[in-house]
């Protein structure tokens, strides 16, 4: 197990290279990233929110501004380096407001997806999936996207367009984690 990362600190987490997938290291830490950052992403996100037709009470409305917002200025990568990179989600929007973009994995922009979303209390949920291969007797996770309940319904969110519209059930099996609990 590796040792607990100090507020801030990017971390990379190696990567089998006969498999294609998340280190399930990371999930802990993404867990903690969210709790952690909310606060801290708090203005970027009422800014977003600000800038969109959305009312104050619209909550699916400001779900699908921040998610526009992340997704115009995001572009997705495969680690290639054979490790994953995850960072912080303060580092992350303080990136995409001195690029006007950032790229990295889907890991990384979920974490960030669900800070801004828990900033104003929308509760996101991590959705890890699986094609029903097994690792050492664990399921192989191989793409991170995000949940969010609306009006007692499921909606994805899925902001790197590695996992097309409609294409979920390609995973046998998915694993959901609230970073809320």
């Amino acid at each position: 197990m590796r040792r607990q990362p100090r507020q801030g600190e990017t971390l990379r987490y190696p990567i089998n290279p006969t498999q294609v997938g998340i280190n399930r290291e990371m999930i802990p830490l993404m867990v903690r990233m969210v709790k952690e950052d909310h606060a801290k992403v708090r203005p970027m996100t009422l800014d977003i929110i600000q800038g969109s037709e959305c009312g104050v009470r619209e909550i699916p409305c400001q779900v699908q501004a921040i998610y526009n917002y992340v997704v115009e200025r995001f572009f997705w990568i495969d680690d290639p380096v054979l490790e994953e990179t995850l960072y912080w989600p303060h580092r992350f929007a303080d990136e995409m407001k001195q690029r006007g973009m950032v790229y990295a994995d889907c890991a990384s922009v979920n974490t960030f997806l669900n800070a801004l979303l828990g900033s104003i209390g929308i509760r996101g949920l991590f959705v890890l999936g699986s094609d029903g291969g097994y690792d050492h007797g664990e399921p192989m996770l191989y793409h991170v996207w995000t949940a969010v309940i609306l009006d007692g319904r499921p909606f994805f969110l899925e902001p790197t367009a590695y996992l097309p519209a409609g294409e979920a059930h390609r995973y046998r099996k998915m694993f959901f984690v609230d970073p809320w609990e």
